[in-house]
């Protein structure tokens, strides 16, 4: 049964007022913002890590070290999951060069090994039982042991050294890194793009210097259970695979319910599995157009983000392998700016945290500036800026108040909304024409034809806009495969 707007209203006010106890006790956070006058939300911060674990996405910390990104990432994962904060300095991953698989993940009982009637069982880590995992300072580790990681971040899967398997579904990781030196990415590419968002934690100021201070105090009396932790580690530690693994899964919910008592003796509202799928699903429901106000602009920004990046005038999609496109026709657009392009993961990372901050305030349907907003935080882990990109934001005032990531990202996306700014108009006419909409006055339905009409030849010099490339070419696509049906049934 789909929850009641008064369940979602009760869910979401719980959320509200966990995020501000966070905020003031637990994981000093007084930023409500990300870009300037764009989307303010407090504690913005925060916000987005939870979205990240209601969403089941991962987000990557960065900032330099002692400034809380651990921190951080074992709060939210104790409140969001109702487990004590301690349980997660008790099962990170730590980033380190000598790391192998079986201290990552799991290793073999070589005791089980030796005995005669003995087979293979893995012992796990026991952060693979829990709902979300902390890996601290990942990049330390070497692309060979990021690539074993690789399926566990993308969809919860965990395989031991002896195929053993491991999957309850998708877990929200948070991962920390040191700031980058030299603008050097972080992790390897395939890596990046399992991250949805990065956020710089830093320096907060003197004002506040006494609530950091006492928030470590009040993490260990308040959410710290030295004795449930114990309790945990050795029923997860116990020998066994197979059934023995569901039983251990099956085991976390007991201990959830306990540490949400002692989150309640603190003030905090724990939410339940049924209220943080209610909170993902309202979420998700947040509309990004809405046809009956002629509001479009949300969908189409997102829409012309995404063909800039994956477009170029003259190879056609973008490609790490191909030279930068310096036609004419391509130098203004952001596609020449970077050299990767946007994959679906980052398309749908976008529309997810923006749908996330349009429901944080309250708001009905997404704007332009939560898109704005959500592509910087999508982009940073994956922006790989070129020379002259990377150029303007050096030795220049940041807008953004940095890192190079955020302001690279930026500054390539306010280049974007300028192109929409001046054919936001034809754009949306012509998208109202293909989704059928019926409200369409004569001259707008021939505006959109005409457009639609432009021979392939006229295109690119005709209209300096890769989302109306991409619809001209799809409806004249559309209509050759009409023929080719037509051909096949005659």
């Amino acid at each position: 049964m789909a929850p009641t707007q008064s369940e979602v209203s009760g869910a979401a006010r719980k959320l509200r007022s966990n995020l501000e106890i966070i905020a003031d006790s637990y994981s000093i956070d007084t930023s409500y913002c990300l870009i300037p006058s764009r989307v303010e939300v407090w504690p913005f911060k925060l916000s987005v890590m939870v979205l990240s674990y209601i969403l089941g996405q991962n987000t990557i910390l960065v900032g330099e070290p002692g400034f809380g990104k651990t921190v951080s990432a074992k709060t939210v994962a104790s409140v969001m999951t109702r487990l004590p904060y301690d349980l997660y300095s008790a099962t990170q991953i730590q980033g380190h060069p000598e790391q192998t698989q079986a201290s990552l993940v799991g290793r073999p009982d070589f005791h089980k090994l030796s005995m005669p009637d003995g087979g293979e069982v893995t012992i796990w880590n026991p952060m693979v039982y829990l709902p979300a995992v902390v890996a601290d300072e990942l990049p330390r580790l070497p692309e060979g042991k990021q690539e074993m990681l690789l399926d566990a971040v993308d969809t919860g899967r965990w395989q031991s050294p002896l195929n053993h398997i491991i999957y309850k579904g998708k877990t929200p990781f948070f991962a920390t890194a040191n700031s980058p030196e030299n603008s050097k990415p972080l992790l390897i590419t395939p890596m990046r793009d399992r991250f949805a968002v990065m956020l710089e934690l830093g320096y907060l100021g003197p004002e506040v210097q006494e609530k950091v201070n006492a928030a470590d105090r009040l993490r260990t009396e308040h959410l710290s259970s030295p004795e449930m932790v114990r309790e945990i580690m050795a029923e997860l530690r116990e020998p066994g695979n197979g059934d023995a693994d569901e039983r251990k899964i099956a085991a976390i919910p007991k201990y959830q319910e306990r540490f949400a008592e002692q989150m309640h003796g603190h003030g905090l509202e724990p939410l339940s599995n049924e209220e943080l799928c209610a909170l993902r699903g309202a979420i998700l429901a947040v509309r990004m157009k809405v046809p009956e106000k002629n509001d479009y602009a949300g969908l189409l920004f997102l829409d012309s983000i995404v063909t800039e990046m994956n477009s170029t005038p003259l190879y056609g999609l973008k490609r790490r392998s191909d030279p930068i496109d310096d036609s004419s026709h391509a130098m203004s657009l952001a596609s020449t700016k970077v050299y990767n392009s946007l994959s679906p993961r980052g398309i749908r990372a976008i529309e997810e945290y923006a749908k996330g901050l349009a429901f944080l305030q309250g708001k009905p349907a997404v704007s332009k500036d939560e898109v704005f907003v959500a592509a910087c935080m999508v982009l940073m882990p994956r922006i790989e800026p070129t020379v002259e990109l990377q150029g303007s934001a050096e030795g220049q005032s940041w807008g953004t108040g940095g890192p190079l990531q955020l302001e690279a990202a930026y500054r390539l996306l306010a280049g974007v909304e300028g192109h929409y700014a001046t054919t936001k108009e034809n754009v949306a006419t012509v998208h109202r024409y293909l989704s059928g909409a019926s409200d369409l006055t004569p001259q707008e339905r021939r505006t959109a034809e005409e457009i639609l009409a432009t021979r392939p030849d006229e295109l690119k010099a005709k209209y300096d806009t890769p989302l109306l490339w991409h619809y001209i070419t799809a409806w004249k696509n559309a209509h050759k495969r009409e023929e080719l049906k037509a051909k096949r049934q005659s």
